[in-house]
């Protein structure tokens, strides 16, 4: 990669990222994005770039400079996630679709979905599916 829109480019095209998705996650204009995009603009402000590296799964140095993995490491103290459902087609896709909505319908899905999951079976032995008050 060339640059820092072109990674950005091609990190948005792996995690199936639109540019008003990216916008809206970051809380700028599209137009703002797509200054970064087409190169008008260097590159997002520190607070947006670690913002934009969390949602695509990207290292910051990677998409800074180009240099090191591009897959960011796993953050410490997240759940663990077998490496079967973090590769799955539907959990990208449950993600492409919480990403798309906003903060509070964000939260009204996954509550939806906790009802869901329970109703469907009992969680297996270490899973838990907490129940919001």
């Amino acid at each position: 990669m060339v640059d820092y829109s072109d990674r950005l480019k091609s990190a948005m095209e792996a995690e199936n990222v639109s540019t008003q998705v990216l916008a809206d996650h970051l809380k700028v204009s599209y137009q703002a994005v797509k200054k970064v995009l087409d190169g008008k603009s260097k590159a997002f402000s520190a607070p947006n770039h670690e913002d934009a590296c969390e949602l695509l799964k990207v290292s910051g140095k990677w998409l800074a400079k180009g240099e090191g993995p591009r897959r960011a490491p796993a953050a410490e103290g997240n759940a663990t996630v077998t490496s079967d459902l973090a590769e799955d087609e539907w959990m990208a896709e449950g993600r492409r679709i919480l990403s798309a909505l906003g903060h509070e319908d964000r939260r009204a899905a996954v509550l939806q979905l906790r009802v869901f999951v329970a109703q469907l079976h009992t969680p297996r032995d270490g899973q838990d599916i907490p129940v919001a008050a």
